[in-house]
């Protein structure tokens, strides 16, 4: 039997079946004094032997070895055998990995014999860079055993060499513990940079009580199409996971995750302008986000960057020092994202809020309680639809400036102000449908909707119902209080007929009411006619509609004569302010009420 031992850098090599015998007792050698580089040791007979003791301080795994070679890694501090293909472990668990490409233990983990690198308790990050490195460009899985893992600088996954695209950190659940050991600047435990298709899954961030300065759990930056799901992430002293940080994120997956006693839950902040640097198309859904600092979910982008496309769903935020949902788009682009299902309670600020230059937002179906305030639309203009909401027992239920939006189908009530306020700021509040909502309040002191300001105008009410004792009581009526300007309705409590002038050029013109409808029109000819009886009103849509014509110029009348298709007690000739009020009976223009003025 031919035994070879060769010594480089302080790395021992013999063949495989020497250490067999020796593990069931068939050799033993006794090295005796070290050997000098690319010495041999020949055994051909039974040798006794104390101990044989490798050493090293060489992470590298040999470029070109022999079948039979032994390596000792002092990364993984384990001892490896290379069987002709691939460096294997001894021991039960050595056989083919089937949980991941390869397996880091904890310092405390319980059985530590299938790992590829074994922990010390301090600086683990570097045992787990290593086993994310070992995977090359590939990609694979790094898996970590239960335990406490010590963390005292970033674990990156990034595009420098190897690239770590396709690659995942998978943990067993809320065991496998990343703590913050040491302060590690305004990073990431966690950081990704410029890579794909990355997961992150079953493990728990500690930020060790809020341990060093603007540190987050995870930091996404120019990350795509990757899935965070099932982690754990607390007492950050800053956001539990930040999304496109400066560089953008798109169509990526944040699921099921716990976010709670951080700084701030998701973020999503900066751009600076950077191309491509908008956060696009990703799902936040199903997490609990709760007891952070500030804000559960929030966006503040500027410089052309932007909050696009999004979809936040599903999720518990509650009890956060802000506001639950805010995207703050700044002097940015936030649009097209849908908040939808979500519930939102016991937040120190708005339950939602759309806050600058967030438009064609969709926000529908979500439990929005116990908030500061409600649903905050202070987008500006056309921030978006607010529907099908439940928002209950906050200041107010919906705080709007914002212009050109539908809020409707909302459930209001128990608010302790305002169901609806409309008028926060001067600029904004106008060109807004109110519609279908049921808002009641049985001991509040505000109005169930309030137009609060004169530059609120050209506001649509439509079809809302407003009842309980705190907005009609014994002697008032707090219902509707409208400062506004040209408000329309159509509500139980009153109707808007809208005026809408036609110019009649020449007689004989025709005032089409039908398929051009209008219910109120002032008549201003540009000089004295005559309507002609047969083709100067067109016929009504249907039975029941109203037509009231009014005239606006004493100088050039018009007048309206009895006939075929309009059934007068005389001809009616409209001077300023005179009425003439007609109605469709299916076959004719009824007069119902004509007043010379």
């Amino acid at each position: 039997m031919n035994v070879k031992l060769i010594t480089q850098n302080s790395i021992h090599r013999i063949f495989f079946f020497c250490l067999l015998a020796i593990s069931y007792g068939l050799l033993a050698v006794n090295c005796g004094p070290a050997f000098a580089s690319d010495d041999h040791l020949t055994v051909k007979e039974n040798i006794k032997a104390d101990s044989i003791t490798f050493t090293g301080d060489v992470a590298d795994y040999p470029a070109a070895p022999l079948e039979g070679e032994l390596f000792y890694n002092s990364t993984g501090k384990l001892m490896k055998y290379f069987d002709g293909t691939a460096w294997q472990g001894f021991g039960a668990g050595s056989g083919p990995k089937t949980a991941a490409s390869r397996i880091v233990a904890a310092s405390n983990s319980l059985d530590t014999s299938r790992a590829d690198y074994i922990c010390d308790g301090t600086d683990d990050q570097v045992e787990i860079q290593a086993a994310i490195d070992d995977l090359g460009t590939v990609g694979g899985a790094v898996y970590l055993m239960e335990g406490t893992f010590n963390i005292s600088a970033s674990i990156n996954l990034d595009n420098v060499a190897p690239d770590d695209s396709n690659k995942s950190i998978i943990g067993t659940g809320k065991g496998s513990v990343l703590k913050l050991a040491a302060a590690i600047g305004s990073t990431g435990v966690i950081k990704t940079y410029y890579v794909n298709k990355i997961l992150i899954t079953n493990l728990m961030i500690d930020g060790n009580s809020k341990l060093g300065s603007e540190v987050t759990g995870l930091l996404l930056n120019k990350t795509d199409y990757s899935k965070i799901a099932g982690v754990w992430i607390e007492n950050m002293s800053g956001t539990g996971i930040t999304i496109g940080y400066n560089q953008g994120a798109k169509y990526n997956i944040i699921i099921n995750n716990h976010i709670q006693f951080n700084k701030r839950g998701i973020y999503n902040t900066f751009g600076g302008g950077v191309t491509g640097s908008s956060v696009d198309n990703n799902i936040i859904s199903q997490n609990v986000i709760s007891n952070n600092s500030y804000s559960g979910i929030q966006t503040y982008t500027y410089g052309g960057a932007g909050f696009k496309n999004n979809v936040i769903s599903n999720n518990s935020i509650c009890s956060n020092g802000a506001s639950g949902i805010n995207l703050d788009g700044y002097c940015g682009n936030d649009y097209n994202n849908i908040i939808i299902d979500n519930n939102v309670n016991f937040n120190s600020s708005f339950g939602i809020n759309l806050a600058s230059y967030c438009r064609y937002s969709v926000v529908v179906g979500n439990n929005v309680s116990n908030n500061t305030n409600g649903i905050g639309v202070l987008c500006g203009t056309q921030c978006g639809v607010i529907s099908k909401n439940v928002v209950s027992n906050s200041g107010r239920g919906i705080l709007m400036s914002g212009s050109f939006n539908l809020i409707t189908q909302n459930i209001i009530y128990e608010n302790i102000e305002d169901g609806i306020y409309s008028g926060v700021w001067s600029l904004w509040g106008h060109n807004n449908i109110i519609s279908s909502n049921r808002i009641f309040d049985s001991a509040g002191t505000g109005y169930g909707i309030n137009i609060g300001s004169n530059t609120c105008g050209n506001n649509y009410l439509i079809g809302n119902l407003i009842d309980g004792a705190g907005n009609i009581g014994a002697g008032y009526d707090r219902r509707i209080n409208d400062s506004g300007t040209n408000t329309k309705y159509t509500q139980k409590e009153k109707i808007t007929i809208e005026r809408q002038t036609a110019v009649i050029p020449a007689a004989g013109s025709t005032l089409d009411v039908s398929t051009n409808p209008k219910g109120y029109v002032p008549l201003s000819p540009a000089s004295a006619v005559t309507l002609n009886a047969v083709t100067a009103i067109a016929n009504g849509k249907a039975a029941g509609d109203i037509l009231i014509l009014e005239g606006t110029d004493n100088t050039n009348t018009v007048t309206v004569p009895d006939g075929a298709n309009v059934s007068l007690g005389a001809s009616r000739c409209l001077g300023e302010n005179d009425m003439l009020k007609l109605i469709w009976n299916g076959t004719r223009w009824l007069e119902m009420k004509w007043t010379d003025n």
